[in-house]
């Protein structure tokens, strides 16, 4: 039995066994379809196939890169998303009920909603952010870690 490759636009589309290379008719577009014999090579279908030299090669991983735009815009919503989340949490009912009753978690809770506010005024908000030393130990490695509620009241 010979390995079959279907070419199509430069890439093995389809790899079967056949005892000879069949003859297929015409595409509807009239271009005929590229057959061509790889018994005995190491190929696999998705690989690129150069017509000229009749060599098949594994195709280059797409690897994408992020423009600098695509990650301020990431940072900045990573940002935005974690202060209105500490803030809702430092605002939540139950928040303002233990801060009546407990001075100094009312003096603690005044101190970080007050520092927050400081980092919405940062000059490069929201894309650059120097974070208070609260938070930073709330998310010592990874920012985008959910923290659990009680953490942050």
């Amino acid at each position: 039995m010979k390995k079959i490759a279907l070419i199509v636009n430069n890439k093995i589309h389809n790899l079967f066994e056949s005892e000879d290379i069949p003859h297929w008719p015409p595409y509807p577009d009239g271009t005929t379809p590229l057959l061509v014999d790889m018994t005995g090579k190491e190929v696999d279908e998705g690989w690129d196939y150069d017509l000229a030299t009749g060599i098949a090669t594994e195709p280059e991983p797409v690897v994408y890169e992020m423009s600098q735009d695509e990650k301020d815009s990431m940072h900045s919503n990573q940002n935005l998303s974690r202060v209105e989340t500490l803030l809702e949490n430092l605002l939540s009912i139950e928040s303002r009920a233990k801060a009546e009753i407990d001075p100094k978690y009312a003096e603690e809770r005044t101190h970080k909603i007050s520092s927050l506010l400081e980092v919405r005024a940062q000059p490069n908000w929201p894309v650059e952010v120097e974070w208070p030393d609260w938070v930073l130990a709330l998310y010592p490695s990874q920012p985008e870690e959910p923290v659990e509620e009680e953490d942050i009241k």
